[in-house]
Formats: C-alpha cells, structure tokens, sequence
C-alpha cells in the first residue's frame, strides 16, 4: 500500500524488531572483551618483540660478571667462550649425575669449557665441583680389530 507522496506503509499489525536485540549484543560485547583480553595478553605479558633484546642483554651481562668472578680464583682458558647456565633445579640434575651435582644448590651456574665442566657459586666465590668434559658428539668411533 502506497500514500499519496509514494512511499511504502507497513500493514498495521506488523511488528518491527530493532536490529541488534540482546542476544546479538551479547555476542558482540563477549568478543570485545576476548579481543581485549588478547591484545592485553601479547602485548603485556608476552612483551613485544624488543623485551627479547633486553633479555639477551640482561644474561650477557650476568654471564660476563660470572666469569669474572670465576676467573678470579680458577685458570680458565681466555680464548674459549664458555656455555653458561645457571642452576634451578638441581635435585633433577642429580637423578642423571649424583657425583658430579651432589653439592649443587639452586642459583649456581654451569659453566662448560671445551675441556672441562665447572660448578661455581658466585654468591660464595666458590667452586663447587670440576670435571673433565668430553663432548661424545666429536668422538669417532674406532675399529680395535686387530
């Protein structure tokens, strides 16, 4: 049905509905809340992509005052970077080597040299334990067939 100006009228029993109702809205605010909660999440506890630089820079730097402090009481071999990791666990340790992680306490490092494996606890200046180190990657099989 058409009025006088052109223009379409709705029958009068007809009930219009709102576009969004509730449950639309509903749908909508839960995914800006999970949007948020994600953006809030890489951002802030993730950290952006530079707190890995800092990171890197922070172990360096701790790694350097390790050695320092190691060098000061055990000849180590200058020319060779040593592989530093600091202890958080040792009673896992100890399940594959007792002997060599016996005295080792959680915050001591493990320094590996070429050469040789050092325990060392820096807040102690003391070296805990020393061993010979011997990477079987760079061992080759012998034929002892005579």
């Amino acid at each position: 049905m058409t009025d006088d100006s052109g223009i379409k009228q709705h029958k009068k029993n007809k009930i219009t509905r709102p576009i969004f109702n509730w449950k639309t809205m509903l749908v909508i605010g839960l995914f800006v809340v999970v949007l948020a909660g994600s953006a809030y999440y890489w951002f802030e506890v993730r950290g952006d992509s530079g707190s890995g630089d800092v990171t890197t820079q922070s172990n360096l730097e701790e790694s350097e005052q390790v050695l320092e402090s190691l060098n000061q009481i055990l000849l180590t071999e200058s020319d060779k970077t040593p592989t530093i990791a600091r202890i958080e666990k040792p009673e896992r340790l100890r399940e594959n080597n007792e002997d060599f992680y016996k005295n080792a306490q959680e915050g001591d490092y493990l320094i590996l040299y070429p050469k040789r494996a050092v325990i060392f606890r820096q807040s102690e200046n003391l070296i805990i334990n020393v061993v010979p180190y011997i990477n079987i990657k760079n061992i080759t099989p012998t034929n002892n067939e005579e």
